[in-house]
């Protein structure tokens, strides 16, 4: 659900957007996790959250967040990958800035991305970052749940890769707190900077 959020009970997060190649993969998952039964399967955007934020972060700081990711891909020659083999991991971060308006942990797609507080501009404080990010296929509440079990992707597919994503700041708003109903609002996205074969990132 993509629409205006309201201004009360806003919790607010910068994600990374793969390419829209990449994203099938994560599609797919997500239909067959909610033709299962998980109805949290389409409660957040196709989007790795990267950490959850005081405040949008301005043009600028999301320019130099994404060459900092950027710079990031080097070793692996721009590339950001994800995996089927670990489709069941979870991602927990440190305690949300207010687990009042978002007490939710994200499955899915663990990238091969590792980022701290070295990766985002020094101007962005009050901020909890997901180091081992993930591409959301569902939330839940509890790490106890066992609604998962069973609904993995297959083990033998070879890993997704892609260079081109997005960042953006992203504000949503639980509707109904005994379920898994969402509204957000995607503000403009920033590209992260192209690859070059052979060359640095400046």
């Amino acid at each position: 659900m993509d629409t205006q959020s309201k201004s009360m009970g806003l919790s607010r997060f910068i994600i990374l957007i793969p390419h829209k190649d990449a994203l099938r993969a994560l599609e797919e998952y997500r239909q067959r996790l909610f033709s299962s039964g998980v109805v949290s399967a389409h409660s957040f955007p196709m989007a790795a959250p990267l950490a959850e934020v005081s405040r949008p972060l301005s043009l600028k700081e999301l320019k130099e967040l994404s060459r900092n990711i950027r710079s990031l891909t080097e070793k692996t020659n721009g590339m950001i990958s994800f995996s089927y083999s670990v489709v069941a991991a979870k991602s927990r971060p440190a305690p949300l800035l207010n687990p009042k308006h978002f007490g939710f942990s994200f499955f899915g797609f663990r990238l091969n991305l590792s980022i701290d507080e070295t990766t985002f501009p020094n101007t962005v404080k009050n901020i909890r970052i997901f180091t081992q990010p993930v591409l959301c296929a569902a939330l839940e509440k509890s790490l106890e749940n066992e609604e998962f079990t069973g609904i993995i992707g297959d083990s033998g597919a070879k890993p997704v890769y892609f260079r081109a994503a997005s960042l953006a700041n992203l504000a949503i708003h639980q509707l109904d707190e005994s379920d898994y109903s969402f509204e957000w609002r995607k503000y403009e996205s920033v590209w992260l900077p192209a690859w070059k074969t052979g060359s640095r990132i400046k």
